[in-house]
């Protein structure tokens, strides 16, 4: 799954011009504590644009490729299960499909959270273990 995420950058959180080694130094610098999994340990991709937006000061577009869906399909099941219970514009797709096909969607998207996180969760084995390490101590 890859995730697009772009935010900006506050001029107090940076003294001066932005500089991209900057970037990759903060970035080395949180890995330890991201979560990626095994199978992807740089899946981050960070780009810092020249020409910012109109009326602010930077501009930084951060791709990741990982596993941290589960969180939003656990989300997303959370306020489904509290409209679906006041029975919340139920009426607006009963013209269309049948309830039943609303609790089957709500199925898919549990298993494919645990899908999710059985990847998070899983670990290399072990005669990738050091490949892993040394790509991880390269970058």
């Amino acid at each position: 799954m890859l995730i697009a995420v772009a935010f900006e950058v506050s001029p107090e959180c940076c003294a001066g011009d932005l500089r991209m080694g900057d970037v990759q130094r903060n970035l080395a610098r949180l890995r330890p504590q991201l979560h990626l999994p095994y199978w992807n340990p740089d899946g981050i991709k960070i780009g810092l644009c020249s020409a910012p937006p109109v009326g602010l000061p930077h501009s930084i577009l951060s791709l990741s490729n990982s596993c941290c869906m589960a969180g939003v399909l656990d989300t997303l099941v959370g306020r489904f299960d509290r409209l679906y219970r006041r029975k919340a514009h139920v009426h607006h797709f009963s013209q269309y499909v049948s309830t039943g096909h609303l609790v089957e969607a709500r199925e898919e998207l549990l298993r494919l959270r645990d899908q999710y996180n059985e990847l998070q969760a899983s670990t290399p084995p072990p005669e990738a273990q050091g490949l892993l390490d040394k790509l991880v101590s390269f970058t």
